[in-house]
Order: C-alpha cells, then sequence, then structure tokens
C-alpha cells in the first residue's frame, strides 16, 4: 500500500507558486484553462509568455491584455497536435524580417 503524502492542493486554499523572471510556453491559452494558466503565471512573476492555439483571434486578444498588464506576451499559431508546427514556425520566423524597435 503507498503511504498518503500530503499535497498544497489538499487543503482547498490558494498555492503561491513563484515564476519570477522565468519564460513559459503555455499551450491552448486562447481561452479556459489555457488562458487562466497565462494569466496566473503573468500574477506569479513571469518575464514573459509565449502563447500557442490554434484561435489566432483569441490568442492575440490575450497576447494583448497580458501585456498591457505588465508581463510581456507573444502569440505563436500552432495547433501542436502537427509535430511538426514548431519546427516550422521557427523556420517561418526566421524568414520574416525583424521587427522595428518600439
Amino acid at each position: 500500500m503507498l503511504k498518503k503524502t500530503e499535497t498544497p492542493f489538499q487543503g482547498g486554499g490558494p498555492v503561491d507558486i513563484r515564476v519570477d523572471g522565468r519564460v513559459a510556453l503555455v499551450t491552448g491559452a486562447a481561452q479556459g484553462i489555457g488562458r487562466a494558466i497565462a494569466e496566473t503565471l503573468a500574477a506569479s512573476g513571469a518575464a514573459g509568455l509565449l502563447l500557442t492555439d490554434r484561435n489566432a483571434q483569441a490568442s492575440e486578444a490575450a497576447a494583448a491584455a497580458l501585456t498591457a498588464a505588465g508581463t510581456t506576451a507573444a502569440f505563436v499559431a500552432a495547433d501542436l497536435a502537427d509535430p511538426d508546427a514548431p519546427v516550422r514556425e521557427r523556420r517561418a520566423r526566421a524568414l520574416r524580417p525583424p521587427r522595428p524597435p518600439r
């Protein structure tokens, strides 16, 4: 029989996990759980977020809202069920001209 271990989630209270200065990749970030995870990471000190989803319009809105709230966020359209999607996106970005500084 396995020994029961306590986890921070069993108490039902909030969990304070800090990710200060880190950059995170959030899949499914356009809505629902993915969006909530992105917002939680931003509130927990993430330095930046890379959002992926198939819904470009909602993801661009999420990235804009997170950036406006103080956490740099960028959106990359990708269906990560396709194992070649990240490679294609990286190659496509390498071919784009760089954006001018703001």
